[in-house]
């Protein structure tokens, strides 16, 4: 979607800023016991906040190999120089897998939303609380571009059942933790929420179920010049052996979604599945088609992708695609009756054993 894919490529100057300030803070005298130690309480409140929710699409060194591989390749059949058909390609010069490749630069963008909050949260770890009660800290407020910042963290000691991600498990917990960061523009008494969330810890404190929510537009109390938009809603499932996320973003409402997507990471298995679905006008006639990928692979690598296109200007017409790939991520089937793609390639049994039967 051209609008999700250049809000995510955008980072906040209001984080930044929050960033080098905490870095800098015993330089400024912005805040008390900057770098100072911290007690096992802070740390456990500490531990509750979100962390390591970036979504890890495979690769390794074979991968950029078959990059330059691929680029050789699309040189030899523009200009026709050996062979005519990509059948007849020996495997050195098979491409490198297009949906492997847009799932990982999917992926890229996603992480790009979550990484200016995620590194303000790493960097208050290493500050003292400016505030604290038995079952509250506070840190802050930290001078922003035009305006302050407070991170809160408080315990609620509440019997609770947490579902976590569509996947998870529920479970009861006898106590979780709410956090947030407010904002406030220079020289305003009104704080508005600018990311919160909730955690429950389950297997270890940093370990358990939560959710975060992000308003991007609500940067612009402290940051006039961000032209970050929308609003963006994680459920994440940290529990030992597996990592789980889903993600709704949406420059309207979250009921009415431009981007969703779900990763589940299996770490005893290393299996992986990247499901992302958003709206973007295809065919460029005005109406938003659905765009559905989902790509699945084993722990060395090889894996497939299928993709689904419908609606918009589509009509009852539904528009698919599958490709698999090898270890060094080079296509060994790919198969469409999309116009305008590459022609088939490969057979279906050419795809990792676990994944010849589809989805």
């Amino acid at each position: 979607m051209n609008e999700g894919t250049s809000m995510r490529a955008r980072r906040s100057r209001a984080f930044e800023v929050f960033v080098v300030t905490i870095t800098m803070c015993a330089a400024h005298g912005g805040l008390a016991g900057c770098h100072a130690p911290l007690s096992n309480d802070d740390i456990l409140f500490l531990m509750s906040l979100p962390r390591d929710l970036e979504v890890d699409i495979p690769t390794n060194a074979a991968s950029t190999r078959a990059l330059t591989r691929a680029n050789l390749y699309a040189h030899r059949m523009t200009t026709h120089a050996l062979l005519d058909t990509k059948q007849s390609l020996d495997e050195e010069m098979r491409p490198l897998a297009t949906y492997y490749l847009d799932a990982k630069q999917g992926a890229e963008r996603i992480n790009q939303d979550i990484l200016s909050p995620l590194e303000v949260i790493d960097r208050i770890s290493e500050v003292e609380p400016t505030f604290r009660e038995d079952d509250q800290r506070t840190w802050g407020p930290i001078p922003a571009a035009s305006g302050s910042m407070l991170l809160s963290v408080e315990r609620v000691r509440t019997a609770t059942v947490f579902e976590g991600t569509s996947t998870s498990t529920a479970v009861s917990v006898d106590e979780f933790f709410r956090y947030s960061i407010i904002a406030a523009p220079r020289g305003a008494e009104t704080w508005t929420p600018i990311l919160w969330g909730v955690f429950a810890p389950v297997e270890a404190p940093d370990q358990g179920l939560g959710v975060l929510y992000v308003d991007f537009s609500a940067i612009r109390l402290v940051d006039p010049d961000s032209a970050d938009e929308g609003v963006y809603i994680t459920a994440y499932d940290t529990r030992p052996q597996q990592r789980t996320l889903e993600v709704l973003w949406s420059l309207r409402t979250l009921a009415d979604p431009d981007v969703a997507y779900r990763y589940h990471r299996d770490d005893i298995g290393g299996r992986g599945e990247f499901v992302f679905v958003n709206e973007v006008d295809v065919d460029q006639r005005g109406k938003r088609e659905t765009v559905t990928t989902v790509a699945r692979w084993l722990a060395l690598g090889p894996g497939r992708a299928d993709v689904i296109i419908s609606d918009g200007d589509l009509g009852p017409f539904v528009g698919w695609a599958r490709e698999c790939w090898d270890a060094a991520f080079l296509r060994t089937y790919f198969e469409s009756n999309l116009p305008d793609t590459d022609e088939t390639f490969g057979h279906i049994t050419d795809c990792p054993t676990p994944f010849v039967d589809g989805p």
